[in-house]
């Protein structure tokens, strides 16, 4: 059994439904040594899921005051969510993951993540119906983390979050596969962390963790690094499905 370690749990800050004292007691009774609570980057253009910047000095002196009440239980640190699109302030947190939630087209801003039917609408509006331009874009854009504050390589292939229940990327055609290869040897230099992301088990009914056993074992053979993440938002998700990842990174 590994040192248990998940750097990647959300709260009532952002878009969780725990309070960050809550999660800390979760994590304690599981066995957690090593703790990250993670606030999202303010964007200017979606304000519903993250912490508005005037905000986070409030955020980062209630995770400090969790650092002192359990020390000696659990080494609990502050993380911030860097999307690509934010201004990188991190000042005051302990490390960062970087994540693309994201894509820019014509001055408009489409998510990746919300909804299979929101997918749809951007991609039939914004690339002319095709999902490999809106993937190759995304692969462009998380290609370019390493160029920003960033140690950890959030959920690589988020974009595919509702392929199982709803396939509309074909992820086993030559120029998908060609696209994250690219993002991942730009990467790989840099040595950053890819995350191996179980919230998309836990929320979305994906069979697999972010990312793909396919591109883990891709990153795997070139000597990339790993980390768990259960990306949490609520205290029960905290190490979900570790048992089945923990191999990788052991």
């Amino acid at each position: 059994m590994i040192t248990l370690t998940d750097l990647h749990v959300h709260t009532k800050y952002c878009d969780g439904k725990s309070t960050p004292e809550e999660m800390v007691i979760e994590a304690i009774n599981k066995g957690v040594k090593n703790l990250g609570i993670v606030v999202h980057s303010y964007v200017e253009f979606d304000k519903d899921f993250c912490l508005s910047e005037d905000k986070y000095s409030q955020f980062i002196e209630e995770i400090a005051t969790l650092k002192s009440k359990y020390q000696g239980q659990i080494n609990l640190y502050c993380g911030i969510e860097l999307d690509y699109y934010s201004t990188p302030n991190v000042s005051g947190f302990d490390y960062v993951i970087g994540a693309v939630h994201y894509l820019e087209k014509d001055g408009e801003y489409y998510s990746v993540d919300l909804s299979p039917k929101m997918l749809e609408n951007a991609v039939n509006k914004a690339y002319n119906g095709s999902y490999l331009e809106f993937a190759k874009q995304y692969y462009s854009l998380v290609s370019k983390l390493c160029e920003r504050p960033c140690d950890i390589i959030a959920h690589f292939d988020l974009l595919t979050k509702f392929n199982d229940s709803v396939r509309q990327i074909d992820t086993d055609s030559k120029e998908y596969k060609t696209a994250w290869k690219g993002a991942v040897d730009k990467l790989l230099p840099h040595e950053k962390y890819f995350e191996i992301n179980t919230g998309g088990i836990a929320r979305a009914g994906k069979k697999e963790a972010y990312p793909s056993n396919e591109i883990i074992e891709y990153i795997k053979s070139r000597g990339g690094k790993f980390i768990l993440s259960s990306d949490a938002h609520q205290k029960n998700g905290i190490t979900f499905a570790f048992n089945e990842y923990e191999k990788i990174v052991k």
